[in-house]
């Protein structure tokens, strides 16, 4: 990114992601870059752990159980409020 925005010329955008580091006091940015691998390594966000599969497809099914639950719920609740104001 930095590179792309050094070969735009004279003509920068003033809220350019360099011009922002400069305004930041980080120059090039080189010591924003090395903490922010180093912080994401260090809470291994960079490399997660391997996904469990059983706990995705339990996550998966309450989702759609839950999305069947509510789409019965709102067919009684349309079938109360026709008893209720069509009632004859």
């Amino acid at each position: 990114m930095l590179e792309r925005e050094r070969t735009a010329g004279p003509d920068r955008d003033p809220k350019s992601f360099s011009n922002s580091l400069e305004w930041a006091d980080c120059g090039e940015g080189s010591n924003l870059i090395e903490l922010t691998v180093a912080v994401a390594s260090a809470r291994r966000a960079m490399y997660p752990p391997p996904m469990q599969w059983g706990l995705w497809f339990k996550d998966k099914i309450g989702l759609v159980a839950c999305a069947l639950a509510l789409v019965i719920f709102m067919m009684l609740l349309a079938a109360a409020m026709s008893f209720l104001f069509n009632h004859k």
